[in-house]
């Protein structure tokens, strides 16, 4: 068998995959995994951490349009509005962290609500056994909403760094199982001759 094949796998009819991604694949599952966890564990660094990534972007959002307002041909008031807005934003953002992780955290008590009461519309178009499930998840999102509703703005710092940890924990779980079934099908493929 030729060796540069060997170090692909088909994945579909026009695309492949490396033996390297994979283990990329897998690494940026397990280190989605561990982030997940601290998130879990401590959930004010991660979101801490995630306020200052949001209000870092919108600082170097104004630094790079007050360059181009700089350097624009006809000044004029309107090119530093955006630039400026940014700036104001981004500084809210990074000194003032509570207020904009209060409002996620608000966003996430809008989110459950809505979500069980979505659940609970869902709920009756499947059959029994789907049914109940449903119910029960309406339930509880309903309830999680108004838990996190009825402690905001004080338990903001706590929803936000959880529900973001428990997302990556839930995504590095998938990059594992998908690159893991890659894997599978690069073994397989070398059986049958790819």
């Amino acid at each position: 068998m030729n060796t540069q094949i060997e170090n692909y796998v088909p994945v579909t009819n026009n695309n492949i995959i490396t033996k390297s991604a994979i283990r990329k694949t897998t690494a940026i599952g397990i280190l989605m995994m561990l982030i997940g966890l601290l998130g879990m564990l401590v959930p004010w660094i991660l979101s801490l951490t995630i306020n200052m990534l949001i209000g870092g972007m919108f600082i170097l959002g104004s630094v790079s349009l007050s360059m181009v307002a700089w350097d624009a041909q006809k000044q004029t008031l309107w090119l530093w509005f955006k630039p400026l807005l940014l700036l104001l934003l981004g500084s809210l953002v990074l000194f003032y962290p509570g207020v904009m992780i209060a409002s996620l955290g608000l966003l996430v008590a809008i989110y459950f609500i809505f979500s069980g009461f979505n659940s609970f519309l869902i709920a009756f178009e499947h059959k029994k056994t789907a049914k109940w499930l449903m119910l029960f998840n309406s339930l509880l999102s309903v309830i999680l909403g108004v838990l996190v509703l009825a402690n905001w703005p004080f338990n903001s710092v706590a929803i936000v760094g959880l529900v973001i940890g428990i997302s990556y924990w839930f995504d590095g779980i998938g990059l594992i199982v998908i690159s893991r079934q890659l894997k599978k099908d690069l073994k397989r493929n070398k059986q049958v001759g790819f």
